[in-house]
């Protein structure tokens, strides 16, 4: 009785021992996972700022300072569209405005701001890289996203609304892995990537696309799934990403509609758009142009486009178990395509759209070629996988240096090294010295006016416009300028007439802005009768008021 008692004694102290273990290995474990994931964020933090600090020292580009303009006017109490003008979606303006609130209004915050939003990206793309590999994976595919993404020649300063767009959708696809991975699929996800899509479209229209790649996906599920399987249920996936779509959108609505500016927003953020998307043009040009542009893009991004090849390709011989996510992912690549051919420009910074399938199809390569065990022992496999594995490593090398030519010229360019006479379309420089010039010479109330595309120099010079027609896209598109907005500029430029106007003589853009004085008489009379030539700086002519 005695040793009965003993071993149930001794048979309870085990099982609370075991218990205890169990507990202590679980904790180890989860720190070990955090600890892994710290090291992850560390490791993505130093890969983005050792890039990105490439671009501090570059000067703000027109788009960015339109946008930080554009920032700057809505802590002011301006309302995008109705006070200011800009074609883009408002998500970039509210964006630049938070970064303002919380530091000061210079370029250098908005390189702080796009360091730390670009590690939230790229941790995003992480986890979603952890959806479909082991961690070791997600993490060498999460590193090339990070990198080639920071790139000066992709970012091109930061910034822009495809950098910051690429959050949003990275989580719309997330979500929608998550859907696919569940036992039990949950439509919430979907709602929820609906949402995130939608967030990412109020940032860059174009994003749209993204919406439409996991919408094709759910339909195509849908239509090759057994007729037994096809029940009104298997409606609702797609009915929720869209639901999460619309849902996204109905506080832009209500704050433009409250604001009085639903028809200003509706017109410049999709009809002006529409319009230049839809302008003539020659389609041979079209396809040289975007062949050329595409072809520099590959090879400054080599790595991932060899390994996205590699994976397409063995896909297609061989499809593999994560069959439904491949199909998902190239789509995501296809429809991305569409969005950056819509520009028609086809600039470097547009690429950043298809960067997020490339890098998770380069994951498959990667999966496939250096951490694929073969069930047969194949000759050579060891040194064939060395083999590929340099070449890769020697192309991201390749990568790199292009960059860094890329960012010599610019700081060269910058630092007046290199002259205003080899640089393209875009003479930085100038823009800062005619900023300082207006700044030493007006105070913070006075206003300017610039006549080209150069919104550098308001950002700079933290002097306002008199007219929301800050630059003078829409007042040269001549299928969307209507007599009554030429009527509203010349109205403003009237009543609050900017102490300088700063003209811009050469084409630098798509529109000539010396040409365009000549179709637009009662504004060169304005300038001919009101102002004189003070000073010109290289290309900029800048006018002051008389009296």
């Amino acid at each position: 009785m005695i040793f009965k008692l003993a071993s149930e004694e001794l048979g309870d102290l085990s099982v609370l021992t075991g218990i205890r273990s169990l507990i202590k290995r679980n904790a180890n474990m989860l720190t070990l996972a955090r600890s892994y994931e710290l090291l992850v964020i560390l490791a993505l933090f130093v890969i983005i700022i050792l890039i990105r600090a490439l671009d501090f020292p570059q000067p703000m580009g027109r788009d960015s300072s339109a946008f930080a303009y554009a920032g700057i006017s809505l802590l002011k109490g301006k309302v995008p569209y109705k006070d200011f003008w800009d074609h883009k979606t408002p998500g970039i303006f509210f964006l630049d405005a938070l970064v303002f609130l919380l530091f000061p209004d210079t370029p250098s915050s908005l390189h702080i701001f796009g360091v730390v939003y670009g590690l939230a990206s790229a941790y995003a793309f992480y986890a979603l890289g952890k959806q479909l590999w082991e961690r070791r994976i997600a993490f060498l595919v999460a590193g090339l996203f990070a990198a080639f993404s920071s790139f000066p020649t992709l970012a091109q300063g930061g910034n822009l609304t495809e950098s910051y767009a690429l959050l949003p959708t990275i989580l719309a696809y997330w979500f929608t892995l998550k859907f696919l991975k569940r036992r039990e699929p949950r439509v919430r996800y979907l709602f929820a990537s609906g949402l995130c899509a939608g967030l990412a479209t109020s940032i860059k229209q174009t994003e749209i696309f993204s919406v439409a790649g996991v919408i094709v996906f759910l339909a195509a599920t849908r239509l090759v799934c057994g007729r037994e399987r096809r029940s009104r249920s298997s409606i609702m996936p797609i009915v929720a990403v869209i639901l999460g779509f619309v849902m996204a959108w109905i506080p832009w609505l209500l704050y433009f509609g409250l604001n009085g500016a639903l028809a200003d927003f509706v017109s410049a953020a999709f009809a002006y758009n529409s319009l230049y998307v839809s302008r003539g043009f020659h389609i041979a040009s079209l396809l040289l142009l975007m062949f050329k542009q595409s072809f520099v893009i590959a090879i400054r991004t080599s790595t991932i486009w060899i390994l996205s090849l590699f994976a397409v390709f063995n896909f297609v011989l061989r499809p593999t178990a994560r069959k439904q996510e491949m199909i998902l992912v190239m789509l995501w690549l296809v429809f991305a395509a569409v969005g950056v051919s819509l520009g028609r420009a086809f600039y470097p910074h547009y690429y950043l759209q298809g960067l997020p399938p490339l890098s998770l199809l380069s994951g498959y390569a990667i999966e496939r070629l250096i951490f694929f065990k073969p069930l047969i022992r194949i000759q050579g496999w060891v040194h064939l996988r060395a083999g590929f594995s340099l070449i890769i490593l020697a192309t991201l090398v390749a990568s790199l240096v292009t960059q860094l030519v890329a960012w010599r010229d610019s700081i060269g360019y910058y630092l007046g090294i290199i002259p205003e006479s080899m640089v393209g379309f875009a003479p930085y420089r100038t823009n800062y010295a005619v900023a300082e010039y207006i700044k030493a010479h007006t105070t913070q109330d006075d206003k300017i006016l610039v006549w080209g595309a150069e919104s550098t120099i308001y950002f700079l010079s933290q002097r306002e416009s008199p007219t929301r027609y800050f630059y003078n896209y829409p007042l040269l598109t001549e299928s969307y300028v209507t007599p009554e907005m030429k009527e509203e500029f010349l109205s403003d430029l009237s009543c609050d007439s900017p102490v300088y106007i700063v003209v811009v003589l050469s084409p630098t853009d798509a529109c000539d802005s010396v040409a365009s004085l000549n179709g637009f008489p009662e504004f060169s009379d304005f300038i001919a009768g009101n102002y004189a030539l003070e000073k010109q700086v290289l290309n900029k002519c800048i006018f002051r008021r008389q009296y």
